[in-house]
């Protein structure tokens, strides 16, 4: 119990909670938006939009077995930046694609 209490004076466990809290919540945010945006602004029927929520879901799962089998092998800075470049250049894509 004393060593619980002493972890919350820690700064980076207060961080990596709140980060967890935030990740999580943004998980299930876009989980519980996505069919109903698929249903009613692109006009996917309900079995579709449900299908592409399981994909959403497995995707996850994949890219966090993914990241315990390649996290031991890569150093961690290079994974992040590989990462970064990855969602800019995912991003850059999706705008200019408007």
């Amino acid at each position: 119990m004393r060593q619980a209490l002493r972890d919350f004076r820690s700064p980076g466990a207060i961080f990596f909670a709140l980060l967890l809290f935030f990740q999580f919540g943004n998980e299930w945010s876009i989980a519980g938006w996505l069919p109903i945006f698929l249903i009613r602004r692109v006009g996917l029927s309900p079995k579709d939009a449900l299908l592409i929520l399981a994909l959403y879901w497995g995707f996850l799962l994949t890219g966090r077995l993914a990241a315990v089998a390649i996290l031991p092998r890569v150093r961690h800075g290079r994974a992040l930046v590989v990462s970064a470049d990855f969602g800019a250049v995912r991003l850059s894509s999706a705008i200019l694609d408007q």
